[in-house]
């Protein structure tokens, strides 16, 4: 999807059981400070008839999108959007700047903190990682957020709730750590897909980005 034909380019990668429209209010405003704006549906999302994914699906339609649409100079990804457009620096994207919101730090807190809402044990959670990384050949630390940011310690922007209840506000705390030229804003009362609409929060997004 794309909106405005001028301007610095904008990608916009939404989360899990999410689509590119939940940026609704955050695109209008960038199209009025005359930003050009992309975003990605992907697969399984919006009107894929496709029934199943995963991050690397994620990363796979921001390698197509810089592949036929060129480069994008700012990213911003809420959720597992985030974590995929790092996981796309590995790739072709080369982001100037970064914003994320309510992201995961790392695969190891999404793995487990999904074993803590199912109640089932943290050693099923491990086999699940130990899994993944069998599968793809690759430590589950290399595709993480965390691990990503202080690789390639772009100037970005951490937004995270403190009443999120699908990621962890410690995530955001995690992250920051690990990635020392971003700044974390921290709100409250927004949690996890509500903050996407919050004025403040466009509004400081719009600013870092100009």
């Amino acid at each position: 999807m794309e909106w405005g034909n001028e301007g610095p380019r904008v990608l916009l990668v939404h989360g899990w059981s999410g689509r590119g429209t939940q940026f609704f209010k955050l695109i209008e405003e960038l199209l009025e400070k005359k930003f050009h704006v992309f975003a990605i549906n992907a697969p399984a999302h919006g009107d894929s008839k496709q029934k199943k994914t995963h991050l690397f699906e994620f990363v796979d339609a921001i390698e197509i999108m810089v592949s036929q649409f060129g480069q994008f100079s700012l990213a911003i990804g809420h959720s597992l959007g985030g974590m995929a457009i790092f996981n796309a620096l590995e790739r072709n994207l080369s982001a100037e700047k970064i914003v994320i919101i309510g992201s995961p730090a790392n695969i190891q807190n999404v793995v487990l903190d999904f074993c803590d809402r199912l109640q089932v044990s943290h050693k099923i959670g491990h086999r699940i990682i130990e899994r993944i990384e069998k599968n793809y050949h690759m430590s589950s630390e290399e595709a993480s957020t965390d691990f990503l940011a202080n690789k390639y310690n772009p100037p970005g922007l951490i937004i995270h709730d403190v009443d999120d209840l699908d990621i962890d506000i410690n995530n955001a705390y995690d992250l920051q750590e690990r990635w020392p030229n971003a700044n974390l804003v921290v709100t409250e009362g927004k949690g996890h897909r509500k903050i996407l609409m919050d004025i403040k929060v466009i509004d400081t997004i719009v600013g870092f980005l100009q």
